[in-house]
């Protein structure tokens, strides 16, 4: 119950902040702020990505990266459109280091090439054992 009231339900653990560091809770949340911004600054110097990290989009932010580094890991982001599911994807991605695979979707789009964008990304998952998020959004579907 004492830890309850001294964090008043802003309790959250990363282990991206400082080099080689666990699990750790976030005492300074604008140390973690500003280190997810300059996450984003780093990202947007090869992508464009213009999202806003309120304190909502951080936590968020820190719950898919923690998914995305578990063992076999895989998460379904539901939401109303335009709340930044894919963006905060993308950009925990990015924070994670773990390579990000986005179909590309044109009138060509069919089955098949579907299929080959999944065998693709199983096989630079499987064969050349790198990590991989394949982001598909309900565009795509």
């Amino acid at each position: 119950e004492e830890i309850l009231t001294k964090y008043k339900g802003d309790l959250l653990f990363v282990d991206f902040l400082h080099e080689g560091c666990v699990y750790k809770d976030v005492k300074n949340y604008e140390e973690l702020k500003n280190h997810l911004e300059a996450k984003l600054k780093a990202y947007n110097v090869t992508s464009s990505l213009d999202i806003v990290l309120f304190k909502d989009a951080v936590y968020n932010l820190c719950k898919i990266y923690r998914v995305l580094k578990m063992p076999r890991n895989h998460a379904l982001l539901l939401g109303m459109g335009g709340s930044g599911r894919h963006s905060l994807a993308r950009l925990a991605a990015a924070v994670a280091n773990i390579d990000l695979e986005i179909p590309e979707v044109s009138r060509k789009f069919d089955f098949q090439t579907f299929r080959g964008n999944v065998k693709g990304v199983f096989r630079k998952a499987g064969i050349e054992k790198r990590k991989m998020v394949f982001l598909l959004s309900e565009n795509e579907l």
